[in-house]
């Protein structure tokens, strides 16, 4: 099935904020199964990505510089 939502959360070492931030989501009166949250996040060096993971959220980084950006964003729309 199709997700009618997603909530897109960019970060870099906010492991603490994004506890909080997907506690909260995940507490929304709205169908789980009809969203996902994506974290995109800038290479963290804290817990970040951990604690995503933990709420089963989809984990894309983001990348560095015009040539970086261009070859990532390929590699997530066309799955190269």
């Amino acid at each position: 099935m199709t997700k009618e939502v997603s909530i897109i959360i960019p970060t870099k070492n906010n492991g603490d904020i994004l506890e909080k931030c997907l506690a909260s989501i995940q507490n929304l009166d709205y169908p789980k199964d009809r969203y996902e949250v994506i974290v995109v996040d800038g290479h963290s060096t804290d817990d970040t990505v951990e604690i995503a993971e933990k709420y089963g959220c989809k984990v894309v980084y983001k990348c560095v510089g015009a040539v970086l950006s261009f070859v990532c964003c390929t590699r997530l729309l066309y799955k190269v």
